[in-house]
């Protein structure tokens, strides 16, 4: 039987490799309920990873500038913190966003699940 507490480096080291090229952009909905319970948490999180940008978003304008300035700071992978209706407005225009097709081989986006 193979031993599951390989780590992801010994598993899949191409996986691995991967996974450490991601450029991780975040994309927030203040007005969340979970944002608005656990805001602060969040934000104490972000600004110690200043590297991964985060924009705050309220409505669909925000988040189409938001998605262009990320694609031209390299950002590949998407994390979307809100509720249902936040990562509905994310996903319809990422999923069309023309400055995501850049020739690069995938693009990701993933929901922050509640805390």
């Amino acid at each position: 039987m193979a031993d599951d507490s390989r780590s992801l480096a010994s598993a899949a080291p191409d996986a691995a490799s991967r996974l450490a090229r991601l450029s991780i952009g975040v994309l927030r909905n203040p007005g969340s309920g979970a944002n608005l319970r656990s805001g602060k948490a969040m934000r104490d999180e972000l600004a110690a990873h200043p590297q991964v940008p985060c924009r705050d978003v309220t409505g669909p304008a925000d988040i189409v500038v938001a998605l262009t300035e990320m694609a031209a700071r390299g950002v590949d992978t998407i994390a979307i913190s809100g509720g249902d209706g936040t990562v509905s407005a994310v996903l319809t225009p990422f999923t069309g966003a023309a400055c995501f097709r850049n020739g690069r081989s995938s693009r990701c986006c993933a929901a922050v699940p509640r805390t």
